[in-house]
């Protein structure tokens, strides 16, 4: 099977279509991952609407320190580090629409994918964290509890 494979390889015509083969499968996986991190993609204002009219609830995954210097009314700071050795989240949060809050928009991507994988397909992210919220002066939590 191996020297088959190798004989229909050292053809340049068949080595030429054995790549375009692998990249047009490589750019289909792609265009999935970008399609469900587009989708899971939200600004305030869906945010807002999905706290409103679906009581989505709020995971914020940054430092304990960072959501004390201010976080969204109802949030639950979860550590990103605990939550990728365990793996799980609330069960009052099942079937619930979630939306993350997250130190960067590419961890808030990876929070996402885990999520999903753990079967919470109504799972969203706000664009740009709580810098978004805080830019648009939407009221903040503080707390002195370091």
């Amino acid at each position: 099977m191996h020297n088959h494979f190798t004989k229909f390889l050292s053809d340049p015509l068949n080595l030429s279509l054995f790549i375009v083969i692998v990249c047009c499968g490589l750019y289909l996986i792609y265009i999935q991952l970008v399609d469900i991190f587009e989708k899971s993609k939200i600004n305030i204002n869906d945010a807002i609407y999905l706290i409103n009219n679906d009581n989505a609830r709020i995971l914020d995954f940054r430092s304990h320190a960072d959501f004390c210097l201010g976080h969204i009314n109802g949030s639950i700071n979860i550590i990103f580090e605990n939550f990728i050795k365990e793996k799980k989240v609330y069960e009052i949060l099942s079937n619930t629409t979630i939306i993350v809050i997250a130190p960067s928009n590419n961890k808030a991507k990876s929070i996402i994918k885990i999520l999903q994988e753990l079967g919470y397909a109504k799972s969203y992210f706000v664009e740009d964290g709580i810098l978004a919220w805080t830019n648009l002066n939407l009221p903040i939590i503080k707390s002195k509890n370091l």
